[in-house]
């Protein structure tokens, strides 16, 4: 890269240039979508267990008894 252009390789980590607004926004977007990802394989993971009467090994045993309903 010539030294006259102003930018950076941006993938030289010592090279790089400072993070603009929308890097920052672009950053904790992908954060945000990949959190979410996260919850809702969770979901899924969960729907999947009860749908196929498993319970999943890191909650407590499902109480199955009826509750009692006033009338």
């Amino acid at each position: 890269m010539s030294k006259d252009r102003k930018t950076k390789d941006p993938f030289v980590p010592h090279l790089a240039r400072p993070l603009a607004p929308h890097d920052r926004t672009s950053a904790a977007s992908r954060l945000i979508t990949e959190s979410e990802a996260e919850l809702r394989a969770e979901k899924t993971a969960r729907l999947r267990a009860i749908r196929l009467g498993k319970e999943r090994p890191d909650t407590p045993p499902a109480d199955d008894t009826p509750k009692k309903t006033k009338t």
